[in-house]
């Protein structure tokens, strides 16, 4: 019997399976007991039973989840795609790898499941148990994270599929507003001055 996110998932377009990127149960939880010894804590058993079934795939529409917060790299957008499902073993995106040499961005606080934006990640925070969208990319005046549901499981109820409004704005250029240090500025109009 499917569960309300098998459903969901099936609703919203379903997944596409890739026999290779499944894994055994033994293999899974050997990975899942690394992690949870990692991080001290226990990992939710609706991401962990979900991310079991789901381990390495991807969805057969454009799908992702539309969000509150003003986020700024999204420019006007509220809309972030899911990539696809991390796979959790060392043959596949080595999960424990990419926390343990993005420590910077995890903070031993979140453990990505799953590509976001180009880059980016979906992540489960430990401590708050919520879900955040995690920039791979930012500034020290960046914020890195954002929270995008209180909960796992409403987290994978709200994917929806893209509309083709939010297709179109998500592939049309946006001009990302940057500041340009002083040393910079000072070191471009030197150039300028020594190069006319």
């Amino acid at each position: 019997m499917k569960n309300k996110i098998e459903e969901h998932f099936d609703e919203i377009g379903g997944v596409t399976f890739n026999a290779s990127n499944q894994v055994s149960s033994k293999e899974f939880e050997h990975e899942i007991n690394i992690l949870e010894e990692y991080f001290s804590s226990k990992i939710n058993n609706v991401l962990l039973e979900t991310w079991f079934q789901y381990n390495g795939q991807i969805f057969k529409e454009s799908i992702g989840i539309e969000v509150k917060e003003n986020i700024p790299i999204l420019g006007d957008s509220k809309f972030i795609d899911f990539g696809r499902f991390f796979s959790i073993v060392n043959r596949g995106d080595n999960v424990f790898g990419m926390i343990k040499s993005n420590d910077d961005i995890f903070n031993k606080h979140f453990l990505p499941f799953s590509e976001a934006l180009e880059g980016d990640f979906f992540a489960y925070n430990i401590i708050d148990k919520g879900v955040y969208y995690i920039l791979h990319d930012f500034n020290e005046n960046e914020k890195p994270n954002y929270k995008v549901s209180d909960s796992v499981e409403n987290f994978f109820l709200s994917l929806k599929r893209e509309t083709q409004d939010q297709l179109e704005e998500n592939n049309t250029p946006k001009l990302v507003k940057e500041k340009v240090s002083s040393s910079l500025l000072d070191k471009l109009k030197k150039f300028k001055k020594d190069n006319p």
